[in-house]
């Protein structure tokens, strides 16, 4: 097993990686809307929220030469089942048929104060 880090996704702020793999697996940790720059939650519409955090689960798995094609299950967690929605509409502009299996779960509250999080886990 070995660590996924790229620059272009928010730096780990605890003891854990951003991604790791294990033979064909890649295991992404749960993105947040955050600028990857300034480490500092991103304040967007929810649907700029759910792009940036889709784009950080993208940078990580290039860092390992995968795209969200390669996506076989992902968790959205959220603080309100109302902005399923608008995940959806982004989620559409994403990923490609066959979509990756999908669990999301409401939670009452994520960190950053953030209205979601996504993880995810691919294959290569």
């Amino acid at each position: 097993m070995y660590s996924v880090y790229t620059k272009k996704a928010p730096r780990p702020e605890g003891p854990y990686s951003q991604g790791s793999s294990a033979a064909r697996n890649v295991y992404v940790s749960g993105q947040f809307p955050i600028d990857p720059i300034t480490n500092s939650p991103f304040n967007g519409i929810l649907e700029e929220q759910t792009q940036l955090t889709i784009d950080h689960i993208a940078a990580i798995l290039e860092d390992v030469e995968l795209t969200l094609q390669d996506i076989c299950q992902a968790t959205v967690y959220v603080t309100d089942l109302g902005f399923l929605e608008d995940i959806d509409t982004v989620w559409e502009k994403n990923f490609e048929k066959p979509f990756p299996a999908r669990t999301v779960v409401k939670v009452d509250e994520l960190l950053y104060g953030s209205p979601l999080c996504i993880e995810a886990i691919a294959l290569r």
